[in-house]
């Protein structure tokens, strides 16, 4: 089975990965609300990843359906080299 999701392509393209260790520390309860402000994240959706998300097919709920039958049913089962051979063909 092949996943494919134009919005989540956008954002992979797109994302940035930090290295180990650059998260900051989260904000104290009693952090104001003046420092809590300057540091918001601020996030922007590209326009690239807008028209991929507008030509996202969306949901096949008829799919979802029988996937989540068969993974309660405990009939669903992956191949590990095929999933493996997959994400690596992603990741390039």
């Amino acid at each position: 089975m092949k996943v494919h999701s134009p919005a989540l392509d956008a954002y992979i393209r797109t994302a940035t990965v930090l290295p180990v260790g650059s998260a900051k520390p989260p904000h104290s309860v009693g952090a104001s609300s003046d420092a809590a402000a300057s540091e918001a994240a601020h996030v922007t959706i590209s326009a690239e990843g807008r028209e991929k998300a507008a030509e996202s097919a969306g949901i096949d709920e008829k799919k979802v359906a029988t996937l989540k039958g068969r993974i309660e049913a405990g009939t669903y089962s992956v191949n590990p080299q095929i999933l493996a051979a997959r994400l690596l063909d992603k990741l390039g």
